[in-house]
Order: structure tokens, then sequence, then C-alpha cells
């Protein structure tokens, strides 16, 4: 409901919308008007570009996908490296590859597929059903219109037919796929033991530790730290608390149709398609359209017979219902019908390109306008915010003046803009709390201007409603720590790292003992106080960690020979581990014959879809290769 009070907040957006203009006149100047602003690119691919601002808000929706797959573990400033930065980049980079292909050969998705395949996604869906409202809320907040979401889905939709058909070309006869079954189920008889790290407690020596800790001082220095005077100006600060009600009341009262819900209506369909492209064919699904219209004029259940006898099988089984029908999403004709349709009537058969339509318009809701007491929290709180973004707008002009005439000095810009000068804590290059959690803050309090040159940093603008200016208060160089400080922290790296080399060593001589003489196994084992273990046999059963490594190294050694077991060694991060394969066993015919056909059916589909993912990778990378791509690193 916000964003639809903003956007058709016009009274007060007009004010914002004038500031913005007096701030593009200051910022860039008048000529830049007549002679048609420029317009700043990250890339371009085959004479078409990436623009800053897409670049932006791909930057945003990645950097929330990733905060929320890995719960916000990632630290902030990992954001900001040239890294994460490319890898948008170039994810662009792609689309536009692959969106500039489907453009070229005419793969498109239809209007239908795009309906349902927009209405798979259960993140548009309240109570088990689709919500327009939600679907739309969820675009904005997101930075996504309507209109680009469904440009995008689109072209997604396209993309995954041509990987769908990538892998339906992809063919493996009966034999290929019994040779891979027979691998996936072979078993190898393997039995090992660990050396383990933490079994030895090696002793260190003073002149060790003196030696690491001079040999490599940049491990244990400080970080150099700084205290930062700062300036703040943000929307939020220059919002007010209140406002009266007779200013909220005459609001509504001004701009009540932009606060009406709109009318919805939901439809249930049945489709018949010709079953070819003749004449014939059409007339006979008219026909066959107009009986079934007859028997549910004569009291026939209208989902009943959608279930039975519907070729749209997604929504067949639901009695035909495609939920709110919203303008734009459906053919037109279909569409058409709908909006001529009462509440509860059938139309008569519509034709469209994919068949011959029977349409029921199950519910019909009219429009209406809540009423003032629901409404005037959040017209309060909206008019509240459009006015301090018009004084915000009014006052970034001014601060970015300020900011260029003094750049060595903070309180001609307080003094002028009432603001104050705020302190930091200690901050260092890769942490701060506060205004300092910001990577960007950091970054400029560090910058060599403020850090060396004792001027203020460069107007920070975390986001769209903040300015930020900062200024060198005290700086600390970093030192190296007393060796006192770190002397524990030495040692546990030295022993580690001795341990890790002292369990290598003895697994590797009772591992030259076993291979020449390998049935001494159990004896040799029990006379050093170690454990066999039984390794999975198959590949799919090896757990993960230490025995997923095992069965990487297992599973590439040649069968023993003669009977002779072979015996060799790994070395991971928690000890040595010393394995012993005593025999491979094949899976024999009649138990692969036995193997389900669900199971191969799986096995063929995993083996389509990485083929199919893997191709299409293999195009990208072959398109990259000869198309004309130009990466603005300055821009990024």
């Amino acid at each position: 409901m916000l964003s639809t009070i903003r956007n058709k907040a016009t009274s007060l957006i007009s004010y914002v919308l004038i500031g913005l203009i007096c701030l593009s006149f200051a910022l860039w100047g008048i000529n830049s008007y007549f002679e048609g602003a420029a317009q700043v690119d990250v890339a371009s691919v085959n004479g078409d570009e990436i623009s800053y601002e897409r670049y932006q808000n791909q930057l945003r929706n990645r950097q929330q996908q990733m905060r929320q797959m890995l719960q916000n573990s990632l630290p902030e400033d990992y954001f900001e490296t040239p890294g994460f930065k490319r890898q948008v980049v170039d994810q662009l980079i792609n689309e536009m590859l692959m969106n500039q292909t489907i453009n070229e050969r005419g793969y498109t998705l239809g209007d239908e597929a795009l309906a349902q395949q927009i209405k798979s996604n259960q993140a548009f869906y309240t109570d088990g059903k689709f919500d327009d409202e939600r679907y739309r809320r969820l675009l904005v907040s997101n930075n996504w219109t309507v209109k680009s979401f469904e440009a995008t889905q689109r072209q997604q939709g396209a993309f995954a037919q041509i990987e769908r058909a990538l892998q339906q070309s992809y063919y493996i006869d009966e034999n290929e796929l019994d040779d891979i079954l027979a691998l996936k189920n072979q078993k190898r008889f393997v039995q090992y033991f660990i050396i383990e790290n933490s079994s030895f407690d090696p002793e260190i020596s003073d002149d060790e530790i003196i030696e690491q800790y001079e040999g490599f001082p940049d491990l244990y220095k400080t970080e150099d730290q700084l205290k930062i005077n700062y300036l703040e100006l943000s929307v939020d600060a220059l919002k007010e608390d209140t406002i009266p009600e007779d200013e909220v009341r005459l609001y509504y009262d001004e701009n009540k149709a932009a606060f009406s819900k709109p009318e919805t209506r939901k439809a249930s369909h049945i489709l018949i398609k010709p079953e070819s492209e003749t004449e014939q064919a059409r007339a006979q699904a008219l026909q066959k359209a107009n009986d079934l219209l007859a028997r549910i004029n004569t009291g026939e259940d209208f989902a009943e017979i959608a279930k039975t006898e519907s070729a749209d099988k997604g929504s067949a089984n639901n009695g035909g219902d495609l939920g709110v029908i919203t303008p734009g999403v459906m053919v037109d004709e279909f569409e058409k019908a709908v909006f001529q349709l009462s509440a509860g009537e059938i139309s008569e058969p519509v034709k469209t390109e994919f068949g011959y339509h029977l349409i029921k318009l199950t519910e019909l809701k009219p429009e209406e306008v809540p009423p003032f007491e629901e409404l005037k929290a959040e017209i309060s709180e909206q008019i509240l915010e459009d006015r301090a973004v018009e004084q915000f707008v009014v006052k970034a002009e001014t601060f970015k003046n300020l900011a260029f005439e003094n750049p060595d000095d903070l309180q001609p810009i307080a003094d002028q803009l009432g603001l104050g000068i705020q302190l930091s804590d200690w901050i260092t290059r890769s942490a701060g709390k506060g205004i300092a959690a910001m990577p960007q803050v950091r970054q400029a309090a560090f910058s060599p201007a403020v850090l060396d040159e004792n001027l203020n940093g460069e107007v920070i603008e975390p986001d769209e409603n903040t300015l930020i200016l900062v200024r060198k208060n005290e700086y600390k160089d970093a030192k190296l720590k007393p060796l006192e400080e770190v002397k524990e922290q030495i040692t546990a790296l030295i022993k580690s790292r001795k341990a890790q080399e002292m369990a290598q060593q003895r697994g590797e001589e009772l591992q030259a003992k076993l291979q020449k003489a390998p049935d001494d196994w159990d004896s040799l084992l029990e006379s050093e106080g170690l454990k066999s273990i039984d390794f999975a046999q198959t590949r799919e059963g090896a757990q993960a960690g230490d025995e997923q490594a095992i069965s990487k190294v297992v599973f590439e050694k040649p069968r023993p020979q003669d009977g002779e077991p072979v015996i060799d060694g790994i070395s991971l991060g928690t000890g040595y581990v010393v394995y012993r394969l005593d025999k491979v066993e094949d899976i024999d015919h009649n138990a692969l014959e036995s193997i389900k056909p669900e199971a191969r059916d799986a096995l063929l589909a995993s083996m389509q879809q990485r083929y199919g993912s893997d191709t299409a990778t293999n195009v990208l990378e072959s398109l990259r290769e000869t198309a004309k791509i130009q990466i603005f690193e300055e821009n990024l």
C-alpha cells in the first residue's frame, strides 16, 4: 500500500521532482539538458551496453541473495571486493549474450507459458492462492517493475527451452547405461586406520618461537586504527515526528482514487486444442467446445468437466482454476472475454492461438476504497517521509557543494546545514561499529587524502537517502605485538605443523612395513594400539569429510593383482591415513538387470541434465570467445 501511496501522491512528489531537477542542474549544468545526459555503462557486449543502473540493481539483488543464503555470515566488505563486482558483471554479460542469441533465433515464451511459469513460484502465493497484490509488492521490494520482471522471465523461459532441447538431444544406449550403473555399484573392500595429529605432543623451543615471530612479523602486528569525525545527512534524521490529522484527512480526500483496491477477477477455463492445424480439426475442436458448453448449461459441473476434458493439464486438476486474472498476463482474446463476463457467467467458445476456451468467471470483487482510519497511519508516515525527502534533496545539493568548497574542514558544512559533527570509536580497515560498520566509510577513512593529506574524504552515498562525509580525528599506526602477547598463538601454530609432520612420518613408516608384509595388518595395528576401520564399499556410501577424500583415492587405484592387497596412504588435515584395498567386486549381470526402471530413469535424467547444463555452459563460453566484450573497470 505504501508503494501505491508513493506513486500516486502527486502533490508532494511534484516538489521532490522539482528538487531533483534543481540538483541535476547544480551537479551537471544546464548544457547537459541540451546536449543529452551521458549514460554511464559498465560493459558493452557486441555493441549493446550494460548500464551502471542495471549493474547496481543486480549488485543489490546478488548481495541480498547471498545474505539470505549464507545467513549474513559474509563480512560486509566482501561485497566491495573487485572479485565480487566482477562476478556480477560477468553474470550480466552472460545474460546479455544469451538474450542476443535468443532474439536472433526468434526463441520466445508464449503468454500462457509465461503465466504458468510465474504462478509456479510459491513466493507469490497467500493461503495457497496466487496473490496479485503480493506479486507486485515483492517485485517492487526487489527493484523490479512488472514489465521488466516478466520480460526477464520470458528470456529465462526461452533459455530453459534451449537447455531442455540440449538435454533431450543427449542419447545414451542401454549398454552405456549398464556400464555406468556397474561403476556406480562397484564395491571396493577396504580397511584403513588413521594416525591422528592430535596423538603427538611435540616440544617447542623458545628459539623456534622467536624464529617464527621474527621471520613473519606481519602476522603478529596490530592493525592501524583511526578515529573519525563525520557528518551525516539522511532522510530519517530529517523526518518529523507527527503531522496534524486534518492534513492527513485532506490528503486522503484528494487522493482517494490512488488508495482504491482495484477490481479483481478470478476465472476457470476448459481448453480444447485442435488435433492439427487443418480447418477440419479446428472445426471439430469448436464443435467439442460447444458440446461441452451445452452439457454445462444443462447442469453438469464446470470443474468436473475441466478435470476430464481440458487440454490445459496444469489447471485441469484444479477444475480449470486460473486464480486471479491480471491485465497483461493472458493473451488478448482471453483477457477481453474475462473482463466482459459477470460473476458466475460462462463464455461462448473463445478462440486463441492455443485452441478454444470455455471461460467461467468464478469471482468478481468490485473496486473499493479502504476507510480513512485504516489508512491514516500509512498516509501520515508517507507524508512525513515525502517531506523529509523534499528537504533532503535540497540539502543534499548544499551538502555536496559545501564539501567541494571546504575540502579541509567540516565545521562550515555543519554550521550551514545545522548538523552536528560526530566522533566514531576506534576503527580499523576491516572492522568498525556504528557508521564505520559500512565498508564504504572505512574505505574513505583510510584513503590517502584523509589519512595522509588531512583532507575530508569524498562524499559517501551508501544509499539514495544518506550522505556521509568523514575526516581524520586521531590515528594509531600498526605495530608489532609484544612476543608475550602472541607466544601462545605461535606455539599452537608450530605444534600443529610439527604434529602433522610427525603423524605423516609415522604413517609412512607403518605403510612401508605393511607393503612388505601385508599379512601383518592385524598384529601391527594391535601392537600400535590402532583401530582398523571398514570403508563404505561404494562411492555413494562414503560419509562427508575424511571418508570422501579416502574414497576419491581408493576408487582411482588399480585392482589388486594375484591376491595381493594394495596398501597406500594419504595425508589429511587431521592426520595420515593408511589403507588396504583387498578386492574389487563388480555387480553381476543378474543384479544389473534387477535394478529398478525408476533408478535407471533417474540416472539417465541426471546425466541428461548434466549434459544440458554442460553444453549450455560450453555454448556460453563459445559465445564469449567470439563476442566483442568491453568491461569498463573504472565504473565498477
